[in-house]
């Protein structure tokens, strides 16, 4: 009885850790099915990535992680990189536990700290989007446009050294 019971302590501790799902990322400067090759062999080389769909018509593409495996996004951005292309923008959806926020609207995923840029949501769903808001994952001018918009980019921009993103909900 002892062992069942801790099977399925387990089993609903598993359930209930925050982690990234998928991801929809749209790379810059794609020409041709060659580029799109080269970054969906860069991208599948990553333990964490189970599949990747590329779809050439938007530049994009659909990734799958691997359920229990860590994700780190500034891991990807640099295999985007690394292939010669630069990422025009990320999405990533996470299943995380239902929860109030205050003050900051800082959420940790997968060892990975946010910063929720429009935080005026004053609770995030189970399964949620977030667009990835920093230079690096996605253009210059829209970059700008969200840093001069959030009042919250400078109460999470101090924390910057500490690895926190700044994303808005999707």
């Amino acid at each position: 009885m002892k062992y069942l019971f801790s099977i399925i302590l387990l089993v609903k501790c598993i359930q209930g850790f925050p982690q990234f799902r998928t991801a929809e990322l749209r790379a810059a400067g794609l020409t041709c099915a060659m580029c799109s090759n080269a970054i969906n062999k860069s991208l599948k080389t990553l333990k964490f990535i189970q599949h990747v769909d590329a779809d050439l018509n938007r530049s994009s593409f659909l990734i799958n992680f691997t359920e229990g495996e860590r994700v780190d996004l500034d891991l990807i951005r640099r295999k985007v990189e690394d292939a010669g292309f630069s990422v025009a923008s990320l999405s990533v959806t996470a299943d995380i536990p239902e929860i109030q926020l205050s003050g900051e609207g800082i959420v940790k995923i997968d060892n990975q700290f946010l910063c929720l840029l429009n935080h005026k949501i004053q609770v995030v769903k189970s399964r949620q989007t977030f667009k990835i808001i920093e230079r690096g994952y996605l253009s210059d001018k829209e970059y700008k446009k969200y840093q001069h918009q959030s009042r919250t980019w400078s109460d999470c921009a101090s924390k910057k050294d500490s690895g926190i993103l700044h994303v808005v909900i999707l």
